[in-house]
């Protein structure tokens, strides 16, 4: 089933027990190209998640140069919106407006009707960073400027000279009263969004000298489209809490949070090494998650001794998400990955991929859920010299699981179930054609009685390791299970074989075969097939 020899890693390693990095299973997917990048950040990022309920996640992201919203959990359902010759670099959900840039200009879709609404220009390459206010007002840098753009109409409200400051990240206060800009200087700068006047800025705590030294050289991770000289003390993420009443923004020294009744500082939350790529508040607005430097996930909560490390990630998020109930913290990646965490149990829960119209969800022992046409591009790629590489369908007796994003959120107990301990000696299945009876037509008493073709089918199958067995042996047409022999199944000579006589539909026919080891592992399938061209049968294929 796989015709692709180029498998792409879409997943990091999961944990299995105690076993080393070495010893994991690995979930692969099949390109859908030989030629594709994915997972690369040009064709895969996840802009934004959040948490719509306590059971279901909502999910921007730009996947092959199509961006649109996944919506897992209860409730499933996706809508791609129309592509664009560049993908998407940036992309913000607004109430009902999804705001997106691209080179040169900034894009506006209509969540409801799935359509566009027109496009803005970009002074500069592109416009980010970008943030939005549910009620439409937009805002994002253009050239040496910062422009405040109500989305619903087009108009612009502002446009607030930042000189040669580079935005690294901004935020809109809940109120929509004041816009926060972290630039390339250890300073955040506030602006009236009432009036367009700049406020006095808020300092950050640099290195002891004011220099690089102690600060990352590079902003690898942070993702700028633009060239931005990198300075010690610049903050590279911040936010507003949802109540409005702090601040919070992090630099490579602490995590500053500020009260913004009268902008003091009332928390420095240090504990982590270099640069934050993304800050989420709580919904109560009492604690924090951040991503840094240092591939650590972590939740803060001001005023405690020390932050919850909430786990170990392999790359840095651009977006995080935490649940109201501080119970789970979503991560959104490049290559359209997004990582949900359980803070109280400090462990993956699930690791989520989006592909083109698609997604595969799977837990770290192997659970999985998805819709086909992910499903059936994922294999787990298996330790040892051989790195044995096998579907994710061949799991699915005992591993599919569907609801399962639902399942986890909602905390109800799986199956302990492990891929990792699985024996992977699934039988080896053979299919050939033995006889044929065509179609045919004869005249009866009734009128003329048609009788469709059949082809008879001659299916061996033995295990693929010594003393293992072949169980379950069933065929399909089209899909469609039209004959199975269950249970283990009688060997002669360690091959296990049987016929069957099967009716043809008139059109193009697609016959499998396959069955499964003791432990419900399924072989790969044995194919026949046959095309129907322009009234013309093609050659059959095996």
């Amino acid at each position: 089933m796989r015709v692709s020899p180029l498998l792409v890693v879409l997943l990091a390693t999961f944990s299995l027990g105690q076993t080393t990095e070495a010893q994991r299973p690995q979930l692969v997917i099949t390109p859908l190209t030989e030629s594709s990048a994915f997972p690369s950040s040009d064709q895969g990022m996840v802009h934004d998640v959040q948490f719509t309920s306590d059971s279901t996640l909502r999910i921007l992201a730009t996947v092959s140069g199509q961006t649109g919203l996944w919506q897992l959990g209860d409730n499933q359902d996706t809508i791609i919106f129309p592509s664009n010759m560049l993908p998407h670099q940036t992309a913000v959900l607004t109430s009902k407006i999804v705001v997106a840039t691209s080179p040169l200009q900034v894009e506006r879709y209509d969540i409801l009707r799935q359509s566009p609404l027109g496009a803005l220009p970009v002074d500069g390459i592109d416009a980010w960073p970008l943030a939005c206010h549910p009620s439409g007002l937009c805002v994002w840098q253009s050239g040496k400027s910062i422009r405040v753009v109500n989305v619903n109409d087009g108009k612009e409200r502002f446009n607030l000279p930042i000189g040669d400051d580079a935005a690294l990240s901004i935020d809109i206060s809940p109120d929509a009263k004041i816009l926060a800009v972290a630039v390339n200087e250890p300073n955040i700068r506030l602006w009236s969004l009432a009036d367009g006047k700049e406020f006095p800025s808020l300092p950050m705590e640099a290195t002891p000298d004011g220099s690089l030294l102690g600060a990352p050289p590079s902003l690898e991770g942070i993702v700028p489209r633009m060239f931005v000289f990198p300075r010690a003390g610049m903050a590279t993420a911040l936010k507003f809490s949802p109540d409005g009443r702090k601040l919070a923004a992090a630099n490579e020294t602490a995590l500053h949070v500020w009260e913004t009744a009268r902008w003091e500082r009332f928390a420095l939350l240090k504990g982590y090494t270099g640069r934050v790529s993304a800050l989420a508040f709580s919904a109560d607005s009492r604690s924090l998650s951040s991503a840094a430097g240092d591939l650590v996930l972590r939740v803060w909560m001001p005023g405690a001794a020390a932050s919850i490390v909430v786990g170990n990630i392999t790359t840095l998020p651009r977006t995080l998400t935490l649940r109201g109930d501080n119970a789970f913290v979503a991560a959104g990646f490049p290559g359209g990955r997004v990582e949900l965490w359980n803070v109280k149990e400090r462990a993956l829960s699930a690791r989520i991929f989006l592909t083109p119209n698609g997604w595969i969800a799977a837990t770290p022992s192997g659970l999985f859920d998805g819709n086909d046409t992910a499903w059936h591009l994922a294999s787990w790629r298996f330790p040892g010299s051989n790195g044995a590489i096998i579907p994710v369908e061949a799991f699915y007796r005992q591993f599919y699981r569907p609801g399962l994003i639902t399942d986890l959120l909602t905390e109800r107990k799986l199956p302990e179930y492990d891929v990792g301990f699985l024996h992977l000696d699934a039988p080896k299945v053979a299919i050939q054609v033995i006889g044929t009876t065509p179609a045919s037509a004869s005249l009866a008493p009734t009128g003329i009685q048609f009788l469709p073709e059949r082809i008879q089918f001659h299916i061996e199958a033995s295990p693929n390791a010594p003393g293992g067995v072949v169980s379950d042996l069933a065929i399909t047409v089209n899909g469609k299970v039209v004959q199975k022999w269950p249970g283990n199944q009688k060997l002669s000579k360690g091959i296990a074989i049987r016929e069957a006589d099967l009716e043809m539909p008139p059109d193009d026919a697609r016959v499998t075969a396959y069955a499964f080891n003791a432990d419900g592992v399924r072989s790969t399938e044995a194919v026949w097939e046959r095309k129907v061209q322009g009234g013309y049968r093609l050659p059959q294929r095996t």
